[in-house]
């Protein structure tokens, strides 16, 4: 099972904004002054973090359904969160 790192999911969001930005023609996320650079990108995977452990805490929640297979639905089990062992 694949583990989920709330680190690199925060970091995929501010690297998101900054390319949605760009493509609206706005200038980029600023890369200065380090701190605030640090508290965005802490902003992030705090969300990161807290969207994970919804994730972890409701996995009854979420229902895939297959496609080609009416009737199949694929429920998820657990939600790993990167340093949780095995």
């Amino acid at each position: 099972m694949a583990n989920l790192d709330s680190t690199a999911l925060g970091l995929a969001m501010d690297a998101a904004l900054d390319a949605l930005l760009r493509a609206d023609g706005k200038p980029g996320l600023p890369g200065a002054p380090p701190e605030q650079v640090q508290d965005r990108q802490r902003f992030f995977i705090a969300i990161a973090t807290g969207v994970i452990e919804h994730l972890r805490a409701n996995p009854d929640a979420f229902r895939i359904a297959v496609g080609g297979a009416p009737g199949l639905t694929a429920t998820m089990t657990a939600i790993k969160r990167t340093g949780d062992g095995p």
